[in-house]
């Protein structure tokens, strides 16, 4: 679908098109296409995520933790999103989306090792506290280092 857009000189905003928005610059240099979200799929999201958390709180807590850990490992969040990824924004956003995922995934895989190693020692609140700011003081470090 092609869209031809006037942009006036000093205009700024968003501007909805076709069912598209478009974001005007202030520089007018381009103006960046954002296809419009359907926020019916905001729901499908919600309800996949509370049944996600809801099994593997079921198993995990009846003491079935490989199960529990296959149910969160599941690509299931990660394929809503890519769809929902692809079909507002194409297959670049969708990529970069997975390239953040691999980039983070050395933080997150310290997240799970603290867990392992602080939760018996610390008990629930603080290893979270320590493993959480762990994850956020990696994140930061590598996106600082990324970008």
């Amino acid at each position: 679908m092609t869209l031809s857009l006037l942009l006036e000189a000093g205009s700024s905003g968003v501007k909805i098109v076709s069912g598209c928005r478009y974001r005007l610059t202030p520089s007018l240099s381009r103006a960046i296409l954002v296809p419009a979200m359907d926020n019916r799929l905001l729901i499908l999201y919600f309800v996949l995520g509370g049944a996600v958390v809801a099994s593997i709180t079921y198993f995990g807590s009846r003491g079935q933790g490989l199960i529990a850990a296959i149910v969160s490992m599941l690509p299931t969040v990660s394929l809503v999103t890519l769809v929902s990824i692809y079909h507002t924004g194409g297959a670049e956003p969708a990529i970069s989306y997975f390239r953040g995922m691999l980039i983070v995934l050395p933080v997150w895989i310290l997240y799970v090792v603290s867990q392992i190693l602080l939760l018996p020692r610390l008990g629930l609140v603080p290893s979270l506290a320590i493993g959480i700011t762990v994850y956020l003081v990696g994140v930061f470090a590598i996106t600082r280092f990324v970008h």
